[in-house]
């Protein structure tokens, strides 16, 4: 069975970080001694193996791909304006959830204190709207 090139290309980053993703494993099950070590050392690769994987194959073995994709669309004003209002809304948004909890907690407000879906959906989507007008509008 043959495989496809786009799947060759997931070859080398999975193969470099199953050792990686196990060593890390195993670190956590043998400070976890209360739990089935085997079980730890399994499950625990095989959730971080996608995410090892992944960074792996963007930022080490696939690099000349993702430097020729970052190189296209780096002219792209409008994909800048819509980059940088999701940073800002995601930085915002986790300060802001942070900022709210804390705040809710000290003055005992019950509607501020458990943060929630309308609280993240309101500070995330406000800032992220906010940030684009003023990108857009500080460019023209």
């Amino acid at each position: 069975m043959a495989l496809s090139p786009s799947a060759r290309r997931w070859v080398a980053p999975v193969l470099i970080s199953l050792p990686l993703t196990a060593a890390l494993a195993t670190f956590v099950a043998w400070r976890r001694p209360d739990q089935p070590f085997w079980l730890v050392v399994a499950v625990f690769t095989v959730v971080l193996l996608p995410t090892v994987a992944t960074g792996l194959k963007v930022l080490v073995t696939d690099r000349a791909t993702t430097d020729r994709e970052i190189a296209a669309h780096q002219h792209d004003v409008e994909a800048s304006w819509v980059k940088e209002a999701g940073s800002t809304a995601f930085f915002v948004l986790i300060g802001g959830l942070i900022f709210a909890e804390t705040l809710g907690d000290v003055l005992r407000l019950s509607w501020l204190s458990p943060v929630g879906l309308p609280h993240v959906l309101v500070l995330g989507l406000g800032t992220f709207a906010v940030t684009y007008w003023y990108e857009r509008r500080s460019a023209s």
